[in-house]
């Protein structure tokens, strides 16, 4: 994939800036349990629409990511880097954003509620604000340029 392809892969999430930072930001409400019978029925998280977007936005992030993609960045714990010192988002380069953003949704199939914590802790907004950043300083030349070279990725060697 090119590197103005992956940089243009962030502009629908850098849409969503104003809502993703505004106060009171949010993706949906937990739904409360019910009870049929004598069985209890946990009911998960409820999405609204802004969640929604962000949810296809996640999904669509990571078109282009093979595998190996995968067990690289798994490899080097940068989820835990970025997730441990959310700082360091300010650092990212365009990729690493782009899995960090699929990672956000990808632990909501697994743990209701999970993207609306990203959102809460400030996982999302220093996200997106980085990805505007990066298309920000996006050169009028960009096919020449590599957007994800000004941002070196941390590793556990630097923690």
């Amino acid at each position: 994939m090119d590197k103005v392809e992956d940089l243009d892969r962030l502009r629908p999430f850098v849409a969503l800036l104003p809502e993703l930072t505004a106060e009171g930001a949010s993706f949906g409400a937990m739904l409360p349990p019910k009870r049929s019978g004598r069985v209890w029925m946990i009911m998960g998280f409820d999405l609204n629409d802004l969640g929604d977007r962000f949810h296809r936005i996640g999904h669509a992030l990571n078109d282009g990511f093979t595998v190996a993609d995968w067990e690289e960045w798994e490899r080097d714990g940068l989820w835990e880097i970025y997730r441990d010192d959310p700082a360091r988002i300010a650092t990212a380069g365009v990729r690493d954003i782009r899995r960090l953003v699929v990672r956000i949704v990808r632990n909501e199939r697994f743990c209701d509620g999970a993207m609306q914590r990203a959102l809460e802790i400030g996982l999302v907004g220093r996200a997106v604000r980085r990805a505007a950043e990066l298309l920000a300083a996006e050169p009028a030349d960009a096919a020449q340029t590599d957007p994800t070279s000004a941002a070196p990725t941390p590793d556990r060697s630097q923690l």
